[in-house]
Formats: C-alpha cells, sequence, structure tokens
C-alpha cells in the first residue's frame, strides 16, 4: 500500500470514525420510512483538523509494539510518521517485539513494519488521556489499510464494514485491542493465516476480499457467507473460553486485611483486583510508616532494589497500569463522542494531577534500572529516589483538589468532571450499558489512579525515612490514610445499581425497561411453560422467564468481566422486574417515535445504536443475518392477552408480530413440526419489557444517585 497516498488522501482524518468510534449522520424527512442497508446510511468520518493531528503530544514519547497475532516480532524495522507523512522516528523491535522511541509524540501517528511476512501497519490517536501510548502493529489494522486502499470508503463505514464482518459490538475502539481478548482475538486469526496455506499477506487479502463482497452485497446476506476465510466469529464464540477473559495479576490475599471494614465492603463490589491491592498496599504501607501493628508483609513502590525481581508489588504494578490504560482508551471515546471543551478542560485539569504524578513513578523506575545494570553509583540513586519522593510529598494538596475537580465540590461545584458529564448525558432518551460504562469508567479511572497515587505519597514518606533516618511524621501519613479512605468511600457512594445486562436498556421517557433480543427460538416446548410442553398444547401465557434462560450466557465469568456488561442474562436480571412481552404500541413509543422523527424516510440501526448509545448486544437484527433487522418479534396479543391464538385445528397459531425493519406490527400463523416439535414460518425473538417505578430507577441512574448522596466534601 501507498503509505503517502493513505495519507495525503486525508483517510487520516477519517480514521478517526476507527480510533473514536464516533460519528453524526442527517436525516431524510418523507412521509414514509424504510430500513436501508447502504453504505450511505452509516455514520460519516469527522472532519479533523490536520493541524490538530500534526500537533506534538508535549512530554510524551511513545513505543511501538510489533507482533503477528500475539507473536512478538524481533529485529523488525519501524518508521513512524505523522499525519503529513514527515517521519517522526524509526528504529528496531528488540526481542519483545517492541521499539520505544525518545522522540516527542504527535496526535496522530502511523508506523509501518516490514516483518519477515510482509508489512505490516499500526496507528495510535492520542486524544490526551495516554500515557505513554503504543501504536500496535499487527493484523487488524492492516486489514484496515488494505480495505481503505481497496474500496476508498470513508473510514467510518470501514469500522462498520470490520465490526460487522468480525462480529465486534459498536461500542469498541478498533485501535486499543490487543492481540488477544474477548472482542476480538488477533492471535486466532494469525493461526487461521497459517492454517489456510495462504501465507499472511494471502490470508489478508482474501479477508479483504470478503469485506468488499459484503460492501457489494449491501450487507443484506446472510453473514456466515463472509466468515468462509474462518475469520469472522458470532456473537457467541467471539466472547471466548473462561481462560480467555483475562488474568488476574498475583496477589497477596492479605493485603487487604488491613482495609477498613465499611471500606472493604464497597470496593469489593465493583473494584478489581489490582485496585484493591493498590488500596490495600496504601493502608497497609501507612499503618506501617506510623508503628501500627499489620498483618502480613507489604513491598515496596520507590525502593525497588530492596526486594527480588518476582516482587508481586511489580506485578500488581504492571496490572494496575494496564487497566488504566484501558480505561485510558475508554475515556477517550467519551470525549471523542461528547465534544464538549467543557468537560474536557475539566478532565484534563484532573488528568494533569495523575500525569504529574505518572512522571515521577517513570523517573522512579528509570533510576531503579540504571542502578540495578550499575550505571549509577549508590550514592547516585539515593540522591535521585530522595529528590523523586520529596517531589512527591510536595503533592498531597493536589489531590485532595483533583478530587473537588472530579466531583464537583467547592470551587468546582457545577464544574467538575462527573457534574459536567450528566449535563450532557442526563438528557439522553436511553440509559443503556453503554452509558453506564461511560460513568463507571470514570468513577474507576479515577479511583484508581487516586490510589495508586496515595500509595505513591505514603510510600515516599517511609522511604525518605529509610534513605535519611529521619523519622516519618505520622499525623501526616494519618492524614493522608484517612483522605483516601474518605475520597474512595465517597465516590463508591456516587456508584449506581448496576444494569442486569448488556442487553438491558431504559427508555427514560416512558418508564420501561427492556432487554433486547433473547435468542430465536425453534422448539414449540420453549414457549411453554413447564407444565404445558406437550407440542399443540398451546397455553395461554408464554413461559418469558424460561425464554430469557435460555439466551446467550457469556463464558467469562463475573470476576473477569466489569459488573452489568455481561451479555448474559442472569436470574437477578430474570427476578428483578415483571417481564412481559411487549405490545406494538410499546415498541412504537420507545424505538418506532424516536426513528421516524430523527430519520425521516430512512434509518439503519448501526447510526441509531450509535447516536443514541445503544449497545450491539440489545440486538435489533438477526442472529443468522447480522444487518437484517428482525422481522418477527413475538408481540402481547391485544385480544388474547397471549401473544397467539390456536388455528387449523390446533395444528397451527396465529403470532401477532412486529417487524423492525418496518417498524410495524402484523399477524403470522406458525405451524408446529409433529415429530421434532420445531417451530416453521419464520425466526422468532422476544423483546421482554417491564415497568420500571420511579423509585427504582433513581438507583440506577447517575444523576439521581449523585443528587442524594451526601457529606461528600473530603
Amino acid at each position: 500500500m501507498d503509505r503517502r497516498h493513505f495519507l495525503n488522501t486525508a483517510a487520516a482524518s477519517g480514521m478517526l470514525a476507527w480510533l473514536s468510534g464516533c460519528g453524526g449522520s442527517g436525516a431524510i424527512v418523507a412521509d414514509q420510512i424504510e430500513y436501508r442497508y447502504g453504505l450511505d446510511m452509516l455514520p460519516q468520518s469527522p472532519a479533523i483538523d490536520p493541524d490538530l493531528l500534526a500537533a506534538p503530544t508535549p512530554g510524551q514519547s511513545f513505543s511501538v509494539s510489533v507482533m503477528i497475532g500475539d507473536a512478538p516480532q524481533a529485529g523488525v524495522q519501524v518508521q513512524v510518521y505523522d499525519v503529513r507523512d514527515i517521519l517522526v522516528d524509526s528504529g528496531t523491535t528488540d526481542a519483545a517485539g517492541t521499539f520505544v522511541s525518545t522522540a516527542e509524540g504527535r496526535n496522530f501517528l502511523v508506523a509501518v513494519a516490514d516483518t519477515a511476512q510482509g508489512r505490516l501497519y499500526g496507528f495510535e490517536y492520542n486524544f490526551g488521556t495516554k500515557i505513554q501510548p503504543v501504536i500496535d502493529v499487527n493484523l487488524l489494522p492492516t486489514v484496515l489499510a488494505r480495505l481503505y486502499e481497496r474500496t476508498r470508503l470513508s473510514l467510518a463505514g470501514i469500522d462498520f464494514v470490520m465490526k460487522k464482518f468480525f462480529g465486534v459490538d459498536a461500542w469498541i475502539l478498533l485501535s486499543d485491542l490487543g492481540p488477544t481478548g474477548s472482542a476480538l482475538d488477533q492471535a486466532r486469526l494469525a493461526q487461521r493465516a497459517q492454517a489456510s496455506g495462504l501465507g499472511l499477506q494471502g490470508y489478508l487479502d482474501a479477508l479483504v476480499d470478503g469485506m468488499a463482497q459484503g460492501i457489494a452485497d449491501g450487507f443484506a446476506t446472510n453473514y456466515d457467507t463472509l466468515s468462509g476465510y474462518g475469520a469472522r466469529r458470532s456473537a457467541r464464540s467471539a466472547a471466548g473460553a473462561p481462560d480467555e477473559c483475562g488474568g488476574t495479576p498475583r496477589y497477596d490475599d492479605l493485603i487487604d486485611e488491613n482495609i477498613p471494614d465499611e471500606l472493604k465492603e464497597l470496593v469489593n463490589r465493583h473494584w478489581t483486583k489490582a485496585a484493591k491491592w493498590a488500596l490495600g498496599f496504601a493502608v497497609k504501607k501507612g499503618a506501617s510508616a506510623i508503628g501500627v501493628p499489620i498483618i502480613g508483609t507489604v513491598g515496596d513502590l520507590i525502593l525497588e532494589q530492596l526486594f527480588p525481581s518476582s516482587d508481586p508489588v511489580k506485578e500488581t504494578l504492571a496490572e494496575i497500569k494496564a487497566q488504566l490504560r484501558d480505561l485510558s482508551a475508554n475515556i477517550q471515546q467519551i470525549l471523542q463522542r461528547l465534544d464538549k471543551a467543557e468537560f474536557n478542560r475539566s478532565f484534563d485539569e484532573v488528568r494533569s494531577v495523575f500525569n504529574a504524578f505518572d512522571a515521577i513513578s517513570i523517573s522512579i523506575n528509570r533510576t531503579s534500572g540504571n542502578y540495578e545494570r550499575g550505571a549509577i553509583s549508590l550514592e547516585d540513586y539515593s540522591a535521585d529516589m530522595l529528590r523523586h519522593c520529596n517531589d512527591l510529598v510536595a503533592r498531597d494538596a493536589q489531590l485532595v483538589e483533583a478530587y473537588n475537580r472530579f466531583v464537583g465540590l467547592r470551587s468546582f461545584l457545577d464544574a467538575g468532571v462527573l457534574t459536567r458529564w450528566m449535563e450532557y448525558m442526563g438528557k439522553g432518551r436511553y440509559y443503556s450499558a453503554l452509558v453506564q460504562k461511560q460513568y463507571t469508567d470514570l468513577l474507576d479511572y479515577f479511583q484508581q489512579w487516586n490510589t495508586l497515587c496515595y500509595a505513591y505519597l505514603i510510600n515516599a514518606h517511609e522511604s525518605i525515612e529509610k534513605l535519611t533516618g529521619k523519622k516519618v511524621n505520622a499525623a501526616t501519613v494519618l492524614r493522608l490514610n484517612q483522605l483516601l479512605e474518605a475520597s474512595a468511600i465517597n465516590l463508591e457512594k456516587l456508584r449506581p445499581r448496576y444494569l442486569g445486562s448488556r442487553r438491558q436498556l431504559i427508555d427514560l421517557r416512558h418508564g420501561l425497561t427492556w432487554v433486547g433480543r433473547c435468542t430465536a427460538t425453534d422448539q414449540v416446548d420453549a414457549m411453554m411453560p413447564a407444565a404445558q410442553s406437550q407440542a399443540f398444547r398451546l397455553p395461554g401465557h408464554l413461559d418469558l422467564p424460561r425464554e430469557m434462560r435460555n439466551t446467550y450466557v457469556d463464558p467469562c465469568s463475573p470476576d473477569d468481566m466489569p459488573p452489568g456488561w455481561s451479555a448474559a442474562i442472569g436470574e437477578d436480571l430474570i427476578a428483578r422486574f415483571s417481564w412481559r412481552l411487549p405490545s406494538a404500541a410499546e415498541l412504537n413509543s420507545s424505538f418506532a417515535t424516536v426513528i421516524r422523527e430523527r430519520y425521516g424516510k430512512a434509518f439503519n440501526f448501526q447510526t441509531f445504536a450509535d447516536e443514541f448509545n445503544l449497545s450491539d448486544s440489545t440486538g435489533f437484527c438477526r442472529v443468522s443475518q447480522p444487518a437484517v433487522p428482525i422481522d418477527a418479534v413475538v408481540l402481547r396479543d391485544p385480544i388474547e392477552g397471549a401473544g397467539r391464538r390456536p388455528v387449523d385445528g390446533g395444528r397451527g397459531f396465529q403470532l401477532s408480530l412486529y417487524d423492525l425493519g418496518k417498524l410495524a406490527s402484523y399477524k403470522r400463523t406458525a405451524y408446529a413440526q409433529p415429530d421434532s416439535g420445531r417451530l416453521l414460518g419464520g425466526e422468532y425473538y422476544f423483546f421482554p419489557v417491564a415497568d420500571i417505578p420511579q423509585e427504582t430507577l433513581a438507583k440506577y441512574l447517575p444523576w439521581s444517585v449523585y443528587q442524594a448522596a451526601e457529606d461528600l466534601n473530603l
């Protein structure tokens, strides 16, 4: 591929649709609405100022990771260019497949790597949330570049094509996918490339051919035809086996024994193990520094040379940093989606405090590395460490200010990160798992950085004592511990009740909660109560909870996935509401009216979901044809109250159905096959709905929880 042509055709500007996952669309006003598959119905690439893309990232460098799947590529020549095709840096990857640059970064960078199996690409857009960003050169960005070269579509269109082809949810930032994972496993792509006999480059060409065919078909055909090369994974297989859902770091189970019970109960609900470890470390380190008896041993974040290289402290710290990188990528999407200067400025001020702490920690690690390699003397090491520790100690007031600015307290009343986010998102039509995740990502981002910074700060006081012999000021360390515990408790007061599934959403205007697309049923028995499961004995009411239990269960365990983010439908969600089949009027009020008012004559669910922050897991389209709207949502029959009526001597029954492509209801006769009990006459789906009382709704909505919270000041 001609790199210069790719850059000079403003693809990099359109690339942001891929990197940020955002875009807009226009409405066409007419009397009658229809569903259209064409790419003209998709979000268009946002126009980005090239000067902004070419702007440097002060104080920030970058690194390049070159992998084929999950295999690091050592000894590979790498060139990194900015949006204007100007060489920023070049070098050779080490044994881990990494090239670490010392050059100043840019907002947008393109990395080109010439591996033994051909040229690969990587892209990175840093909207200011990432610290020491990594340009991931791998199969996915290379496919994107080739698809662009082949089709010259907007990058928003290419983003749609690739996500549909690979079965990736629309909210995911493709640029931030690693070599392995539950969303898209590039390691499996590499394995399939090897098994294909086509060679890596031939296999990538085959993938692009399949995507190009999907474009030509207007995405109205069965997507399984696109998986002939073994690339696309269904929603069920894409989630991966339990051992692929993400591991946990080595963890000292005694570390949280020192956390106060009230705080421990709160953080155990939603904090990752690594984040809980950081909290336990800070509390334990503080107790140790002021002479309070503690349980077990505790490592060190600063004076690393005192501990073996396999120290769990280092491993867990690396895990926290990895989690923070993921959270930063998610928040980058929030910044792009909101595109509100006031929110961005508030967040920038908070982030700058954490960046300063992180810069000191990087300097500490660099000093330790220099000492371990024998590059500096013990005297120089001690002097550098003391300087870093004093720099940390001088910054404790900044953490309190960052907390006030984040929450919106004192001088930052109504100008905090959370209050500005609520100002924008509280005006939305729906509350979904995507909106929930935006908010909880913000909470988790602050909680983890805040905890880590306090851990460094408390550890710095103890390290100064070790370096100078000067006794720790116990009152100061105690105050830091109290501030950490108070800020953690207060932020947990702001955490709302989590939705029960990524499939669940709430229509805020009508007080209805929905569970999208339960798996299509092809058995009559699955539609009947257990007591009346014989074929042809049609009950008076569907056993809807039974059907909800039959739907897709996410293989990742709750410990490895954020609460409320699984696509599974669990017993808690089923029992929490009185679920029923929807009426046509409810579907119209919650979805059809919104779509008609927004899009006029023609619409596309990809654009609708993107614009209204709905997850692809909501499932407006068929399982077998992921771009084709469901044409048979089973309705609650307004006359019989059963959803169907026996016809044709009892051999069949009439269903009241709703066509999501036409946004209209109709009736269809279905028959049961005598031998297998299979339901003939179409592909049927359930969209359970329930009323949600205001007092229950208030527990889910971040802005309601925020209004009800008390005593948030430190």
